[in-house]
């Protein structure tokens, strides 16, 4: 009895289809890419910044230039994130170059990356467009 408990348990074992690990493309560069940073045109890039309480700041400017009238505020209801790549790839002097940078603080949460990262996605199937 037990033999056959054990060739059953093996074979439903071998048979069965596990699960498959979901994985998300985070698009990073790939290994042996210069490590020197290229000089990015500030029209060329929108750059956002995930901080506490769900709050979500984006710009196009450089870090040297950054103030309080050229970091604009946003939130994730409804399409504003999406929206505001598409029109930044749209405006964008050399859109095969277009860079999008989140930086998320220390305050932010896991959540706000994950629906920027969705967000980066609907851009791009709505810039193919």
């Amino acid at each position: 009895m037990v033999d056959l408990n054990f060739l059953l348990l093996m074979f439903f074992m071998f048979t069965t289809n596990f699960t498959k690990p979901n994985v998300m493309d985070l698009g990073l560069p790939a290994k042996g890419t210069p490590t020197t940073d290229p000089v990015m045109n500030q029209k060329n890039q929108v750059t956002f910044i995930l901080g506490k309480d769900n709050r979500v700041f984006y710009h196009q400017s450089n870090a040297t230039d950054l103030n309080t009238t050229n970091l604009k505020e946003t939130d994730f209801s409804g399409v504003h994130v999406s929206k505001i790549i598409s029109e930044a790839y749209k405006n964008a002097p050399n859109q095969e170059n277009f860079t999008v940078i989140i930086k998320p603080t220390d305050e932010a949460n896991y959540k706000n990356f994950v629906d920027m990262l969705d967000n980066l996605t609907i851009a791009k199937k709505n810039a193919m467009e």
